[in-house]
């Protein structure tokens, strides 16, 4: 998890979700999720989903948990958004690596890579993440910024969940749209 803030949305998403008694998953249900452009002018973008989005809301920090959607099996798909200030992504990536490492007890399992996400050059890394029921998740964790906005989006779930599952979950990732392209920005 990128830090403490993905831990409530996850544990939000998954209380809703019991809550609302929504259906399993079907690989064959397909809508598409908005997350509109923001009163403080974050950018607006859509992806293709397997089902709702559970959008959670803001944190005391600014942090705005946007979205978050079920890819099933237990795997989901979280993006949260902030104001970008002067942090380069780099350090973003460095900094909640440690946090990871040292508040959470997650290990890293893949070295961060250059990688694209809606268009944007963003960093990848993978982590491995303990909870205390005893159960073991992976965080597959992208980060980049478009404009004055630092996005972080990841892809969380057990060890145990079926390929299949993290793969529905990257075909939603590569679904992503902005919904007013930047002038300025070349298209992927």
């Amino acid at each position: 998890m990128h830090g403490w803030v993905d831990g409530i949305l996850f544990r939000a998403a998954t209380r809703r979700t019991k809550f609302l008694g929504l259906p399993v998953m079907n690989p064959g249900t397909r809508r598409e999720v908005t997350v509109g452009r923001s009163l403080t002018g974050r950018p607006g973008y859509r992806m293709r989903a397997f089902g709702p989005n559970h959008q959670i809301g803001f944190s005391r920090l600014g942090v705005r948990g946007e979205l978050w959607l079920a890819a099933g099996d237990g795997v989901f798909v979280s993006c949260s958004s902030s104001p970008r200030g002067g942090d380069a992504i780099e350090s973003s990536v460095r900094d909640g690596l440690q946090h990871a490492v040292r508040v959470h007890g997650a290990s890293l399992v893949e070295d961060v890579s250059a990688t694209t996400l809606a268009g944007r050059a963003s960093q990848r890394y993978v982590l491995h993440v303990p909870s205390a029921s005893g159960r073991e998740f992976r965080a597959v964790e992208r980060v980049f910024a478009r404009g004055r906005w630092r996005y972080v989006v990841g892809v969380l779930g057990p060890t145990a969940a079926p390929e299949e599952a993290w793969a529905r979950a990257e075909q939603m990732l590569a679904s992503w749209r902005w919904e007013r392209p930047d002038p300025r920005e070349v298209a992927p």
